[in-house]
């Protein structure tokens, strides 16, 4: 789906740290103690007694002329709410030499390699609520089969070899009238080989890639996610530098094909600002589906995006697909979302330039829903999340083999939406339809 689409992507990378423990006023993660017992470092992260939620409040109940416009009243509101709160634990960890990363998009703070005495001091500056490791996520696990290179060939040829899963959700039925043309879809992920034949002319080079890591001015592919900075960067882009912030550029879409254990939340706020600035977050359920019900990842299992399951060619769940419920299920709901092929995917490959492979993920799923969105959006540039979300799930496809599944949660897989499938396999042609 890529092919049609504007590319914007991030690279990232993520840590964990801290000390001890004293009588305090914020909470101190108690998974730390053991850490600093052999005298070890760590790297925290630090909530706040404030969240977001009063800004965006406060911004929903303006008027803004564009979406563009609210985003950059909503990232300007968040940046001056985390400077008043955050800023006496700044100004102590300044005398003290300490470094720190500072972040709006959810009003938390990084410290890396603390020691216990740190901490407790820490945990009595005001404002501070809690103190806990950084968290930090694994790459999804992908199936890869062998490295094939070959040109690029006509269209009339590509169109000829469509992959199976472009036939399956029917997106080549739509192509007639929409190719997501004018829409940016954004992708976290450990990096990308922009000189591919498949992406150089169609990735963004403008406000088109970040990297808080290594803060290269051109993509590359480095295997690391540095994530509440790739957070800020989609809702309000920036040049590679991290300088000239420009709110409209953000993209319309983004599509996360990573993920960690299930049940955790410090992505949420995340999640709820990038709604609130008019992204549809999109996002891979995890690879862990042998684990059994109760497997999906987060933050595909959060409640407020689309998570994104995986079937193969033969409309089966992949055995690989992580299943609901989610172990953190306040609000209940189901997990996966929605499913799409993720077996046996045809994908370019970062060895060359011309090199491909097959690639078998939830993280080859997410973007064919990805893709579906950014098809609707052409077709609807006002469409949201909301009724993005109402569309492919209403018109899903429930016809699928439910064989080797297994019932999870007290939802039946021949029922629909259940844990294993969500509402059904995502149909392109449906949910263009629809709006």
């Amino acid at each position: 789906m890529a092919k049609f689409l504007s590319l914007l992507v991030c690279s990232v990378f993520l840590a964990a740290t801290t000390k001890s423990f004293v009588s305090s006023t914020a909470v101190i993660d108690p998974s730390l103690k053991q850490k600093f017992i052999f005298g070890q470092t760590q790297n925290v992260m630090v909530s706040f007694t404030q969240g977001i939620q009063p800004v965006l409040d406060q911004i929903n109940r303006m008027n803004f002329s564009s979406s563009a416009e609210k985003r950059t009243a909503l990232t300007n509101a968040q940046q001056t709410f985390a400077n008043g709160i955050q800023g006496t634990l700044k100004n102590f960890l300044n005398t003290q030499g300490v470094p720190f990363e500072s972040f709006w998009i959810n009003n938390r703070m990084v410290i890396p390699n603390v020691n216990s005495g740190l901490v407790n001091a820490m945990s009595m500056i005001p404002m501070v609520a809690r103190i806990e490791k950084e968290p930090v996520v694994d790459i999804n696990p992908l199936e890869v089969g062998n490295v094939s290179e070959e040109g690029f060939g006509s269209r009339l040829t590509r169109q000829n070899s469509l992959a199976w899963g472009i036939q399956k959700i029917r997106a080549d039925k739509v192509w007639t009238s929409y190719k997501g043309k004018g829409i940016v879809v954004a992708n976290i992920d450990t990096g990308v080989r922009y000189t591919h034949q498949t992406l150089k002319s169609r990735w963004r080079s403008s406000y088109g890639w970040y990297d808080p890591y290594l803060n290269t001015t051109t993509p590359n592919d480095q295997n690391a996610r540095q994530l509440f900075s790739c957070g800020q960067w989609i809702q309000c882009p920036t040049k590679p530098d991290g300088s000239s912030k420009d709110c409209t550029k953000a993209p319309q879409i983004v599509s996360n094909s990573w993920g960690g254990s299930g049940g955790q939340t410090w992505y949420y706020d995340i999640l709820k600002s990038w709604r609130n600035s008019g992204i549809i977050p999109v996002v891979s359920i995890g690879n862990s589906g042998t684990n059994g019900c109760g497997s999906a990842g987060s933050a595909g299992d959060a409640p407020n995006v689309i998570g994104v399951g995986s079937t193969d060619s033969n409309e089966q769940i992949s055995y690989f697909s992580s299943l609901g419920p989610p172990s953190n299920n306040s609000p209940k709901r189901v997990k996966p979302d929605i499913v799409a092929p993720g077996g046996q995917i045809k994908s370019a490959w970062y060895t060359s330039d011309t090199a491909y492979n097959t690639i078998s993920g939830t993280s080859m799923a997410c973007p064919h829903v990805s893709g579906v969105i950014a098809l609707m959006k052409q077709k609807r540039s006002s469409l949201t999340y909301d009724q993005a979300y109402k569309a492919i799930t209403e018109t899903a496809i429930t016809a699928l083999d439910t064989g080797t599944a297994s019932n999870c949660g007290d939802t039946d897989k021949n029922t629909y939406p259940n844990n294993v499938f969500g509402y059904g396999r995502i149909d392109a042609l449906n949910s263009v339809g629809a709006i």
